[in-house]
Formats: C-alpha cells, structure tokens, sequence
C-alpha cells in the first residue's frame, strides 16, 4: 500500500487515555535503543521508538519536539509496508491523532506554513512558482549532496531539473516535450524515493562544509512533508506549463517555500526553542524578504540574479 493510500486511509479513534506508554527509562535510554535499531536497521522498533519519543516529549511540554517524532514514526509506518502490518494498530492511530492535534497548535512551522499561504493568495501562479524555486536554489546544493549516498541518486538529476523548470518560468512555450516529460518521471521517481528504504535509513546523511552542527539527514528536511512537497510542486508545475500560464486552472501548492527552514534537524541536534535559533530565523527573514522581491514584479533579470546569488551562498 503507498504513502497516500494509508495517510488517507480512514481508522477508529482510539482513546488517548487508553495503553500508553509509562516511561521508566530516561530520554538517553531511549535514543540510545534508537541508534542500534537504526544500525540493525529495524525500522519497525524505530517506528516504535520514534513514538515513544513523542509522547515523552508531549507529556513534558514540549511541542515542537513531540510533532519532530511523532512525524518520523508516522512516516516510517506509512512507506515502509513491512511497518505498517507489523506495528500496534493502536500506535499508528494515536500516532495520527496526536499529529493532528500538534498540527492545530500555535508550532513555529504551523505558523510559517499559515503565513506563506495567506500570502500566497495574494500571488500569481506565476509569482509562485517564482517564490518555490527562490526556496529551491537555497538548498539546491544541498540536496545535490545526497546523491553520493547509496540510494539516493535521485538527486544527480535534480540541477538538470531545477533548470528546466527555471527556463520555462519565462520560456514556457519554448519547453520541449522531452523537457517536460524528464520533469514528470522527476517527480514520479521522487515519489517512489520517499517508499524506499534509503530515504528512511538514517545513512542518508551528508557532511556540509562550513555548516555548524551534525550531519544532516534526508528527515530533517521536516520529516516527509518537504520531499512530498517537493513531488507535488513538479508534478502541478508540469501540468501548469502543459496547459500554458494564462490558460491553466492548476493551483500551485506552496508548501515546499518552508522547505528551508530545517526545523527537524535544529529540534534533533540542539537545544531549547526552536525560535532561538539564528539560521531559523535566517530562513524566515528570506521567506518574507522573498514574498516582497515578488510581489512588486521584478524584471526577469532581477529574479535571475537572485536566483543565482542563492545558489551560490546555499547552506
């Protein structure tokens, strides 16, 4: 069963109150249980742990860190089938739950995601693919990164990619069919990439030069959201660029523009409130610097040369 047939797969509430975890180990304990599954490779007790975790860190307040764990359980039970029938029906349910009452809560992605689409209204399509692939040049080398690890080689074609769909933001009736037809097996293959065991393996992780702190895995990029985001933009920019700007009713989602933020990797290394963090910070000061560059309808070569010093700072 794939990703979306099981996160829209309807199930019986379960009673928050009812079989949860009582916690006699410490924090340490857990994460230490967590690094051998991960070496072992046993993504069914990750699942369960991942879980645990959560709940741990929603008993003691701790908001941002509980969504951070509950979102990776929920995404190991949800593209690893051998998980999904393996694993209490009543985690996976609680699981669900919890996420959805942690996505209604006042988190500092929730409100970032709110803000972007509020302000989306206010954009063209056009306006907003432009402000998706603003993101995109962020991390673009980043990603880039990962396509030395076994696995992921998916991201060898992202730079040829990311060009095509920059060309075609102002040369969509030169795009050829080729061009075109190589954006939609990106998105597909992308797609197949997130139900693979190299996406969840916690060896997917890179060394970035000059960047402080750990190494990054593919899950910081905010769990699955990002790279689900990322599918999704491809896959309606396609569409778009298919039917022509003018003429297209395509709705561009504009999720992938928090796609930057790498909230999961700051909530998974450090300490203390994510919006003490300065790169943070960072992200959202280009995010709204982004929105107003756009809105004023920059010439082409303005948008380029933005577009251009983004890829060449990166992370």
């Amino acid at each position: 069963m794939r990703f979306f047939d099981k996160i829209f797969k309807k199930s019986s509430t379960v009673d928050e109150e009812e079989n949860q975890p009582e916690f006699s180990v410490t924090t340490e304990e857990f994460f230490s249980r967590l690094r051998m599954a991960q070496k072992r490779e046993d993504y069914l007790e990750q699942a369960e742990l991942y879980y645990q975790i959560g709940f741990f860190y929603y008993e003691e307040g701790d908001k941002e860190r509980a969504r951070l764990y509950f979102g990776r359980s929920n995404s190991l039970i949800n593209s690893q089938d051998e998980v999904y029938e393996s694993i209490s029906a009543k985690i996976r349910q609680q699981c669900e739950e919890y996420i959805e009452k942690l996505d209604e809560e006042s988190l500092l992605t929730n409100c970032i995601l709110d803000e972007i689409e509020e302000k989306a209204k206010k954009m063209t399509e056009h306006q907003k693919c432009q402000w998706i692939m603003l993101t995109m040049a962020r991390v673009k080398s980043l990603l880039e990164s990962f396509s030395y690890v076994r696995g992921c080689e998916i991201f060898n074609n992202f730079d040829k990619i990311f060009y095509i769909a920059k060309k075609a933001l102002y040369e969509s009736e030169r795009l050829t069919q080729n061009n075109l037809d190589s954006m939609n097996l990106f998105a597909s293959d992308l797609y197949e990439f997130m139900d693979s065991p190299a996406f969840v393996s916690y060896r997917s992780c890179v060394a970035v030069p000059n960047y402080i702190g750990k190494e990054i895995e593919l899950y910081d990029f905010n769990g699955f959201d990002a790279m689900l985001n990322l599918h999704l933009f491809f896959s309606y920019y396609a569409e778009l660029l298919e039917d022509g700007f003018e003429d297209s009713k395509v709705r561009i989602p504009v999720e992938f523009v928090a796609g930057a933020m790498l909230t999961d990797y700051y909530l998974r290394t450090g300490k203390g409130r994510i919006e003490s963090q300065k790169e943070v910070q960072k992200e959202i000061e280009c995010i709204r610097f982004d929105y107003e560059f756009l809105i004023k309808n920059p010439a082409r070569e303005q948008y380029e040369a933005k577009l251009k010093s983004y890829q060449e700072s990166g992370f």
